[in-house]
This record gives structure tokens, sequence and C-alpha cells, in this order.
């Protein structure tokens, strides 16, 4: 009886045992668990880079890093990888002993030059591509041997099937596939000599996204990518300087993190030259030439001892006042001179200089003629180098251009929403925002797994368009289809237009691993669409903010000195002016002629008013428009300043009902329609006629107005922390207001206002803004034109098109009287032929 109980026990251990034998049998690779990295096996793109495959499990082994130890060189492959036939054998592949992850070499302090062109440029949607210029000297070009680049992705981003592309002037120096961190992650490349070139070196990012668990259209919409300024840049080696020699090398001064260039004007013989316009000369000239699409202008009067990245420092004065700064041309004691102090000083400083006042603004005169442009002169291209390229052409007129010459390649597309760009500009007189449309001729296909209900969107500046849907249930191919685009999102400067290709197939249902690669392309977009832009009116019109930031107007083309009159002379206010003046210059593309005027004597001429608003007195300020209360209520408190603010609420109080006690939902709803929406009597009867005027013909009695009607006079919101007002149209002055309610939010409000993305946006008779809301529009209720040297029949005939297209009472009228003119002419005809009866 003993012996049966340790037979059972000796059974039950070989049972448990059998597990564990069978698994010691099988022929699989621990390597990982013992301290090695597994053999792998990568599919092939395409397009030549390589990818994990789908299913291999994220937690198998360590942590996979896409980055080497050291920096690799890349080179191009001259032909395609070889690919291994099955009938060859394979070798065994011996573990490879691990390695830890490779140490990041920079930082974010360690950037030499920073090459955004923003604070973080965002890639959203299943695929981006963005390309721009980065100008550098000969030293920098040779110096720059390290790029690093720092993202952060969505965790819905699938890095099996996402990647992220870096080729600088044609040359691919990174490929690598896109993960989400909870940290940005940072991309160290080391580049092959000759990668970089003194002048303008053409960086291209595109990014390629695939979501990880959905397939669905609205899923694209969580993909994203932020490339980050700060960390994102050129590492310089050695110690040489930067090789800044000549003004050509203006275009070398780079950025700081936020995409900002520092023009910082020092002045050691003190702020004499604050009470005349040379300084502002002086720095357009220098935004002009150095193509600063986003620049602050500071005056000081001494240099500093470490220059921050993006920042340019100009010392002017004569060869006395200038004595004491290290590299000062000895050339400045005899002549007027415009010259870099030392090619090897590690931070530039432009010297404008001479042995007498005379000779400084000679030298400032030398340096802006290269810039300066005749009015009549127009652009024929937007130089937008720094933040986009190809440069956008400005259309004047009726013109055709191909998505070719767009830089819109031919691309097949294998998402859910294709997405494609491109930019066009129109000049500071555009005048067709009611009746003009465009036209896209498309050449496309889409393939027979589209699902009708696909459609095609363009929007324009961020609205939607035109939309076209995609019927076909057997695919279709477009042959120059047309697309009319309506006008009326398109204002003066630079205009974005967007194709959107939003695709369904039934293959996104069943939303299979990997199936996004696999998969054919089943949407084609070819570059030899075009994008055709009709002839519209032109004229200027007042106030006009669009035209001011789109292109300068008018100021841009004023033949005589726009004068600027400041609320206070000092270094503050003067630089908030030469800020928003190198703002102006750089929309309209030449250096504005300023002088500093009087508020007394400027009569009817162009001046533009800068300084706090408390500074300006009463006359002026109702002269352009603006409530004189605001001189003293204008506090300018920021979002955190208010969101401290503390606020006592009782939770259990509740405000009294403002219209009658009423009990019961039905009470409540009865009395707000009653009282509200449709009031009783004669009030109640022109609503309910004002509601079925609006919807039967999408009028209102607002679109019913005819001629101009008074502005009200413009209250600053109180956080906003700077102003940009234009005088009413009943005025004759064309007078600009920019103000702050102190001069320390002035300025930093001017240069908020001066990036891109906010000065891209003003519109209206007046915009402010804060950093709670950003810019905040105004638009004007009625506008004046004008007229200027290119008058046409032609031009008044599309001007009175689109002005009868807004005032349709006018319209209405004219008809009218025509119908009336001609029926008497037709009886005064017919009575004078025929025969009496």
């Amino acid at each position: 009886m003993t012996r049966t109980p340790r037979l059972k026990m000796v059974l039950m251990a070989s049972v448990l045992a059998l597990p564990t034998l069978a698994v010691a049998q099988t022929p699989f690779d621990m390597s990982p668990e013992r301290g090695g990295s597994a053999p792998t096996v990568r599919d092939q793109r395409p397009d030549g880079a390589f990818v994990m495959p789908f299913d291999t499990e994220p937690n198998a082994g360590p942590k996979l890093d896409f980055l080497p130890a050291a920096p690799v060189p890349f080179t191009l492959p001259e032909e395609g990888p070889r690919l291994i036939a099955p009938e060859e054998p394979v070798a065994p592949v011996a573990p490879v002993p691990a390695e830890p992850p490779p140490e990041r070499t920079a930082s974010a302090s360690d950037i030499d030059r920073f090459i955004l062109p923003a604070a973080n440029l965002r890639f959203e949607g299943e695929s981006g591509r963005r390309s721009w210029g980065i100008a550098l000297t000969a030293a920098q070009a040779a110096r720059a041997t390290t790029l690093a680049v720092t993202h952060n992705s969505s965790i819905y981003v699938a890095p099996e099937n996402s990647s992220m592309r870096i080729s600088i002037n044609d040359r691919l120096v990174l490929d690598q596939p896109l993960s989400a961190e909870s940290d940005d992650k940072r991309a160290t490349i080391s580049l092959l000599p000759g990668t970089l070139k003194a002048g303008i070196n053409v960086v291209t990012l595109e990014v390629v996204q695939r979501h990880r668990t959905d397939c669905t259209i609205e899923s694209t919409y969580e993909l994203w990518t932020d490339i980050e300024s700060a960390g994102t840049g050129f590492v310089f080696d050695g110690g040489a300087g930067n090789g800044f020699v000549t003004v050509d090398d203006l275009r070398a001064v780079g950025t700081s993190p936020n995409g900002t260039t520092t023009l910082r004007v020092v002045l050691p013989g003190g702020d004499r030259m604050l009470a005349e316009a040379d300084l502002l000369r002086l720095v357009q000239a220098v935004a002009l030439l150095g193509n600063y699409r986003q620049q602050k202008v500071e005056i000081a009067s001494t240099l500093l001892p470490e220059t921050p990245p993006g920042t340019l420092q100009i010392a002017v004065g004569t060869t006395s006042e200038l004595s004491a700064l290290p590299g000062v041309p000895a050339e400045a004691a005899t002549s007027a001179v415009v010259d870099f102090a030392d090619g090897d000083a590690p931070s530039p400083m432009l010297v404008v200089s001479g042995p007498n006042r005379t000779a400084v603004i000679a030298a400032i005169a030398q340096l802006a003629v290269g810039v300066e442009r005749p009015p009549t002169a127009a652009p024929t291209v937007v130089n937008t180098t720094p933040w986009l390229l190809p440069t956008v052409p400005i259309l004047t007129g009726e013109q055709s251009i191909t998505f070719a010459d767009l830089a819109i390649p031919t691309e097949e597309f294998t998402g859910r929403r294709s997405h494609a760009e491109f930019h066009v500009a129109l000049p500071g007189d555009f005048y067709a925002e009611a009746y003009g449309t465009a036209t896209i001729y498309l050449d496309a296909a889409y393939t027979e797994k589209v699902r009708p209900g696909s459609h095609l969107d363009i929007y324009v500046n961020g609205f939607i368009a035109a939309n076209t849907p995609l019927t076909s249930a057997s695919g279709d191919i477009f042959r120059h289809l047309p697309i009319s685009v309506a006008l009326t999102h398109f204002r003066p400067g630079v205009n974005r237009v967007t194709i959107e290709a939003v695709l369904d197939t039934e293959a996104d249902d069943i939303c299979a691993p990997g199936a996004s690669n696999d998969e054919p392309a089943r949407f084609a977009l070819f570059d030899s669409s075009e994008f055709s832009m009709p002839d519209f009116a032109r004229i200027d019109r007042w106030p006009n903010l669009a035209a001011l930031a789109g292109a300068g107007a008018p100021y841009g083309r004023s033949e005589t000195p726009v004068q600027i009159v400041l609320g206070r002379v000092d270094a503050n206010v003067y630089a908030a002016a030469a800020t928003f003046l190198t703002r102006l210059a750089i929309s309209s593309d030449g250096v504005i002629p300023t002088t500093i005027g009087r508020t007394q004597a400027l009569g009817d001429a162009p001046a533009i008013f800068i300084g706090a608003l408390d500074q300006f007195a009463a006359p002026t300020l109702a002269e352009i428009g603006i409530s004189e209360t605001a001189r003293n209520s204008w506090t300018g408190q920021s979002s955190g300043e208010l969101s401290s603010t503390p606020f006592e609420i009782d939770p259990l109080s509740s405000p009294p009902a403002t219209f009658g006690v009423t009990t019961g939902t039905k009470g409540v709803y009865d009395r707000w329609q009653n009282e509200l929406v449709n009031p009783s009597g004669l009030r109640g009867t022109w609503f309910a006629f004002e509601n079925w005027l609006e919807e039967t013909f999408e009028l209102s009695f607002s679109s019913l107005n005819v001629g101009s009607r008074e502005e009200p006079d413009y209250s600053p919101p109180g956080r906003a922390t700077a102003i940009i007002a234009q005088s009413p149209a009943a005025s004759d002055r064309l007078w600009t207001m920019v103000a702050g309610p102190t001069e320390e939010a002035l300025v930093e409000g001017v240069t908020e206002l001066s990036i891109r993305q906010y000065w891209s946006i003003l519109n209206g008779r007046a915009s402010s803004f804060d950093d709670a809301t950003g810019v905040t529009d105004v638009p004007a209720l009625s506008q004046r034109f004008i007229f200027g040297d290119g008058f046409s029949l032609q031009n008044m005939r599309l001007v009175a098109a689109n002005w009868l297209s807004i005032n349709i009472v006018g319209y209405a009228f004219a008809l009218v009287l025509l119908c009336t003119i001609l029926g008497i002419c037709t009886a005064a005809l017919l009575a004078r032929l025929g025969r009496r009866s």
C-alpha cells in the first residue's frame, strides 16, 4: 500500500515535465533573452527603404532603435538590394552581442543653426511634404557635419508602416520609421562632405503616417507628427568662424528656435538717430537683403557678449562713436563703410559707419539702393525661400499654371485621404471676392475599389471652396476635369490651395493588418493638372488690412514718403516701429520711404502712428475711429493674469430668471420661443419676413444696404496687447495706427503680430492680438476705392461686376433703370418706323 502513492507522484511529475521537454526541443533562438539580438528579416518598400515586418512582437527582446551607435554616412546604392533566391542556401546567423542604445551626441543647446521656419513643423494626415531653403556661408557649410532632428508623433502612428525622410540638395540623409513616444525622439545624422554648399541649400522633409488599428477615414485626423525647432538643426564642428564677409551673407544669419531673426541695432553714440528715419531705412534694407520672413528689431547702446542664434548685431555710428567696438574696418575713418566686423567672429556684426554723420547716412543709402523698388515696378514672385519652395508666383490676371510648375509631382496613393497643396499669390489691389471663379483642370484616376460616396475637396486658405463626388463604381480617369473654385476666400498675398481626395473602400472596413502597404494604389494625381486664374478686377480699397499684410498696400506703392508718427521718441517705440516697417517691406518686396512726422503737420499725407494708446491726442484717435475711452480703460491684461484672478462664486446660488418665472421644460421652451425667437406683434412679423427672405433667397437686410455705413468707434479688447486699426472709409486720410496699452506690451504685441501665421490672417478694418485668442478682426462696414494709374474700361467693368454682386439693391436699381431706358428708346424708335394704322 505504501508504493501506490509514490507511483502516483512519479507519474504526475512526468506528465508535468512533458511541455518543458517539448519546448526544449523547439528550434527557437532565445538570443534576445540571453543578451543578444535576434536576426530579423526586413521587408523592402517600393522606394528602396526597409521596414520591420508587421508581425514583429513589440516586447520580444530589447527595444529596436533605428539609430546606429555611431553616425554612419549615408550612401545611395547604385543598384537595388540583392534578394536571396529560395534555392540558395542561407547561412546561419550567429547571435550578435547586444550593444547599448546610442548616446545622444547633441542636445537643443548644441544646435548652432536652427533650420525650421517656425517653432514647430506639423504634418497631419497620412502623408506630407515640405521644402524650403537654408542659406549658409562657405565656412558654415564646411563646419556643419551633423544634422539633429527632434520629432514627436501621435500615439496612433504605427512605426512599422510609417516613415520620415529628409533630403538635402536632393541627397537623402535620413530614412527611418516614425514612432510615438512620450518624449521627443532625437535622430543624429552625420553629413557626408559635399552635402551642404555655400548659398541656398534645399531641405525636403517627407512624412508617411499610418494608423495602428483603425482604417476609417476619421482615423486619419488622429495622425500627426511635430518636428520641434528647438532640437532640429545643424551642429558645427571646429572652432573657425562663421565666415560672414559680404552683404550676401546676411541670408545666413539664421533664426532662433521659434523661427524669428533678431536685428539688434547698437547705437554707442546715443539715441540721436532716433529722431530721423534713417534707421528705419537701414533695418528694412537688411531684412530684404537677408530675406527674413519673420523678424524683430531691438535698439540698444551696447553689444551682447554672446549672441544667441538667429541674432544679427548692427553697429551704427561714426568712427569715433564705434571706436570701443572690436573689429571695426579701418576704412571707416575716411569713407562710408558697410561691412562685417570680422569674418572669423563667432557671431555676425554688421558695421555701418563713416567719419561723420553724413557718411553714415550715405552708408545706409549705399546698402538700401540694391533693394529699393520704384512704385511702378511690381514683383512677379514672392521669395518664400526661407519657409517654402518653390517661390510663389504672383498672378496679376488671366493665367494658367501646371501642377508640375507648382511642385506637385505625379503621385500614386494607397491610403484613405490624399493631400496635395500649392500656393499662389495675388496683388494688393485684388478685388474679386463676390463674383469670380478660378478653375482647376484635374488629371487624376481612381480604381474600382473606391466606392461611390468618395469625393474630392478643394480648400482655399483652410476654407472649403469646391466639392466633387466620385460616382463611378468601376473607377475612372479624369482628363482635365474642370472644377470651379470660387474666389471668395482668396486674398492679397500668398494663398494656400489644398486638394484632398477622401477615398472609401471595402478593404478599409475589413482593416487587415498591414493592408495599407500591401494593397495597390487606389488614387493617382498627375502633374499635368492645371490651375487657371481668370481675369479679375484690380483696385485699391480702404480700409483693408488684408492688402496691408499681403502686399504692403497702399504704403508699398506710395510715391511720397510715409509719415511715421511715434507716440514717444524712445528705444521701445522706435523698435516697434522698425519691426512693423520691416514686415511691411517684406510684404511689399521693397524699402518703403519714410520720414518721422508730426501730427500737426500731416495734413492728408499717408501716415502710420505707432506707440502706446495714451500717447496720442483725442483728435487723432477720433480721426482713426478709435474710442477715446480706450485710452484709460484698455489695460492689456494677458490671459495668464486673467486666469489667476480670484472669482468668488457660490455654487448653491442661481441667477434669477430674466423673462419671468416659468416652471417645467415646456414652459421655459415656450417662453424663449415666443419672446426671443418668434416675438409677437409687428416685430414678430418683421422677424418672420427676414427669416423667410434669408431661407428662400439667401439674402439678408445687411446685404440690401445701399451706400456706405457709418463705422462705430473701435474699442480694443481688454486683454489685447496690440492693435492695428485703419481710419474709416468716410475719412480721406490713409492713416494706420499700431498701438498697445503700454510700450512694453506694444513691443511684445507687434513682435507676435509679425509672426507669419498671425500676419497672414489680418483682415478687415482693425485687428487685435492677445495670447489667449490670437488675432481678432473687425470687418469694415464700408470701403472706398482708390483709383490708380491703371484705368481701363475692361478693369472698370470687372470692378462694377464685383461691386454689384455685393450691393444687390444697386444692381436691381441699375437693372430697372437700364430696362426703362431700353423701353423708352425702343418706343421712340418704333414711333418713327412703319406705317401708322
